[in-house]
């Protein structure tokens, strides 16, 4: 696994230090740290390989090659150690006494929750919703949760401003929320149809999809789902059935598709 560190990460810390401001940064950057640090051995526990551990400016940030895991339980597994962390440092903090320990954690372990892809809570959320909608129509469900939850921030850091409290915290949680889902770009998630296809549950249910100019195979591999297997149905120019695409057709040749 190889390891980096963001140059601006460093240039972070000088300034802060040299304006006094660098216990608390430190602190939360230490708590962040050991929060991915956390999903790590989550992923090596349940065999998945890491590709890279970057220390950017605002947290650490894991690189895994892939994400394809044996069941749901793993997933949660992945996903749910690091605020489990986070909520265990912060009962410690009750314990022994320690204010900024308790409200790091506390802090983190809230934001992480938040049903916003890619935070913790958001990537549990969202396979669970697409077990049984899709991934694309789970995806939608989650974008609007981030903006909903983007403008929140927002328009609580607005309102201290005009009541004279300057909280940048809040102006860049909200900032990053609505930026995630107007940057996102994402075709497919590769990573989760090749889960799909392996771990797919015995089901007699099958969905029919016609592929078509308005309708095309990456459409079709954003819906594929546990819950049914998709076939693809590609007509001629008459209507006439000209052949059928299975799932596994469609992501081993997703590039010629596409």
């Amino acid at each position: 696994m190889k390891i980096k560190i963001n140059p601006l990460t460093i240039v972070m810390f000088a300034v802060l230090t040299a304006m006094g401001n660098a216990k608390i940064y430190i602190m939360t950057y230490t708590v962040m740290t050991l929060h991915e640090l956390a999903h790590y051995c989550a992923a090596k526990c349940i065999g998945l390989e890491c590709e890279s551990f970057t220390l950017s400016p605002f947290g650490a940030h894991l690189q895994l090659k892939n994400k394809i895991v044996n069941s749901f339980a793993e997933e949660l597994i992945l996903y749910g150690v690091g605020p489990a962390f986070n909520a265990i440092l912060s009962i410690v903090g009750i314990i022994l006494k320690i204010p900024i320990l308790y409200n790091i954690n506390t802090v983190l372990f809230i934001l992480n929750v938040l049903p916003v892809v890619p935070l913790d809570g958001g990537m549990i959320l969202l396979r669970v919703i697409s077990h049984y909608t899709g991934r694309r129509r789970a995806k939608k469900i989650l974008n609007v949760f981030s903006v909903i939850i983007g403008i929140i921030f927002l328009s609580v850091a607005v309102y201290l401003m005009y009541v004279g409290i300057i909280n940048i915290s809040l102006f860049i949680i909200a900032v990053l929320l609505i930026g995630n889902i107007l940057t996102a770009k994402e075709l497919y998630d590769y990573d989760f149809i090749n889960a799909v296809n392996a771990r797919k549950k015995n089901t007699n249910k099958t969905n029919f999809v016609i592929i078509s100019p308005d309708y095309t195979i990456s459409d079709a591999i954003k819906n594929i789902t546990p819950s049914y297997t998709t076939i693809g149905v590609e007509l001629d120019n008459n209507g006439k059935i000209k052949r059928f695409i299975t799932e596994k057709e469609m992501v081993n040749n997703i590039d010629i598709f596409m």
